[in-house]
């Protein structure tokens, strides 16, 4: 015991020595990529010397899902609401902002989370299109709603679709169909203040690109962890383009061509327009660098924030054809309104959208209230205990 409590020992320092070179290195590395961007320029702009949209009222919409599977169906609920920022309120005199709410009770079905999550996402969408504010935040990724409504649609089960299809027709107003246009494609001419803002992202394009052009090495750094060490409070990095979308549109084409798709749903005509008019928006989306129509991202690190603090992701639409402006320019425009919207840095999103995200969060109170409600409406005391009871396989 005492040998292998030497042999232990002894190797400590070596150890502690190897631990330390992992940290050290990459850190030395760091500043070296941080003075050599520095000195070069033309990667790091300063926000705060732009002129904030003059005026401008800011919301965001978010939405919340959740299920209980009780011995009789599944209990399911989705919801999704509006909250405006710390800008002049459009919502006065009376006038509520804009909510959605879906609850229902279907038989256990494995598609029934799909449904859950995707009306959900239908719900936000809509809210999209009714909110009256200049600037609109969507929470997460600028197309992960829509790609949940779309990748809901094509599924082999046509349970999933026929639920989106029966609440569209149910509502007969065309407020996702104008939803989508909005998002993916504005009329020309127009600015679309939609933005995405995801709380979390594992990309490494920024680091991937610099590292590689000054013959660097990093180790498994990300674009966000790069971005929050590089800027300074005020300052943002160089926007690029966002790449992803073909793919959508690759799987939504390789649906359509598939033998029977739609074939069981409640309206095959209704179903194959609107996934038709998503590819054709998304097309134009995923257009190469030197057309127009492309999404755009950045970081920021808002101006009242720490040097030490985290950075914000945003993501947007820009036509540079149809603008006197450059896309830095626009990013600084966008970047320095919602800059008034972030109180600190522990809470890592606009002010709207952390209070909209909390008002999401209820979903799961919901469900507790509708479960009583229907307890409360059976008669018989066999029927209850089934419903009360949870469901097990």
């Amino acid at each position: 015991m005492t040998s292998i409590l030497e042999q232990v020992l002894g190797n400590l320092d070596s150890l502690a020595e190897a631990y330390t070179s992992r940290i050290v290195e990459p850190s030395k590395e760091l500043q070296h990529i941080q003075d050599l961007v520095t000195e070069e320029g033309g990667y790091i702009y300063d926000f705060t010397k732009a002129r904030p949209l003059p005026d401008f009222t800011l919301g965001a919409v978010d939405g919340g899902n959740g299920s209980e599977k009780l011995s009789t169906g599944d209990l399911i609920i989705a919801a999704a609401t509006f909250a405006e920022g710390m800008h002049p309120s459009v919502y006065v005199d009376g006038k509520e902002a804009p909510t959605e709410v879906y609850s229902t009770i279907m038989p256990h079905f494995s598609s029934n989370e799909k449904i859950e999550r995707a009306m959900r996402a239908l719900m936000e969408m809509r809210i999209l299109t009714q909110a009256e504010t200049d600037m609109r935040i969507i929470d997460g990724s600028y197309l992960g709603n829509i790609s949940n409504i779309i990748y809901a649609l094509i599924d082999p089960d046509s349970r999933v679709s026929n639920e989106i299809l029966m609440w569209e027709m149910m509502k007969d107003d065309g407020l996702f169909q104008k939803a989508a246009q909005e998002l993916l494609y504005p009329p020309r001419g127009i600015d679309n203040y939609i933005i995405g803002v995801p709380k979390s992202d594992s990309s490494t394009y920024y680091v991937d690109h610099l590292f590689a052009k000054y013959g660097l090495k990093h180790t498994g750094m990300t674009d966000r962890l790069f971005a929050s060490t590089l800027l300074q409070p005020g300052e943002f990095i160089k926007p690029r383009n966002i790449e992803s979308v073909p793919a959508l549109v690759s799987t939504l084409e390789k649906s359509l061509r598939m033998p029977g798709f739609g074939e069981d749903s409640l309206d095959k005509p209704s179903l194959m327009k609107i996934v038709n008019d998503k590819a054709g928006l998304l097309r134009r989306i995923g257009l190469s660098p030197t057309e127009e129509g492309l999404l755009w991202t950045t970081y920021f690190k808002p101006s009242s924030w720490e040097s030490f603090s985290p950075v914000v992701r945003i993501e947007f639409l820009f036509y540079e054809n149809d603008s006197n402006m450059t896309v830095q320019e626009k990013a600084a425009e966008i970047i320095v309104t919602l800059d008034k919207d972030f109180v600190g840095p522990t809470i890592l999103e606009p002010w709207c959208q952390y209070v909209v995200d909390r008002e999401a969060k209820g979903v799961s109170q919901a469900l507790t209230a509708t479960r009583e409600f229907l307890l409360s409406q059976v008669e018989d005391a066999r029927g209850a205990m089934g419903l009360l009871r949870g469901y097990r396989t």
